[in-house]
């Protein structure tokens, strides 16, 4: 306002726009002070989020139990792999040997997807 104090003109303006609820004049009256009020931000698109749910699976996780191996255990290792054991198979034998340690678990299979949508007449033309 201090800037357009020296405008009566565009100060009565303002007044007349405020005084008619008009914002399209109000925005007329700023511009004429030589002030540019931001765009008015509208986004045509809405956002859906899609939740996509289906049954939990179940899996085998398993660990380590060792963190090193002796000598014995290893060389049977190194034994089976050069063998090229199938890898079920090298697993039981690592749980056999004590070395591994698995369990069956839960896993939720949840996806969540999002879409924009673009609405016709969701906004006022020129404020998007």
């Amino acid at each position: 306002m201090r800037r357009l104090g020296d405008q009566p003109d565009v100060i009565a303006e303002l007044d007349a726009a405020l005084e008619a609820r008009d914002l399209d004049r109000f925005r007329s009256a700023l511009e004429l002070g030589g002030i540019k009020p931001p765009g008015d931000k509208c986004d045509p698109y809405v956002t859906v989020y899609i939740t996509m749910l289906r049954p939990a699976k179940f899996v085998r996780r398993c660990t380590w139990k060792v963190q090193s191996l002796q000598p014995p255990e290893g060389q049977q290792l190194a034994e089976v792999v050069a063998q090229g054991a199938e890898a079920e198979w090298l697993l039981e034998r690592l749980i056999r040997l004590g070395l591994v340690e698995c369990q069956w678990v839960s896993v939720e299979q949840m996806d969540v997807l999002e879409a924009k949508k673009f609405v016709q007449g969701m906004c006022p033309p020129g404020t998007f």
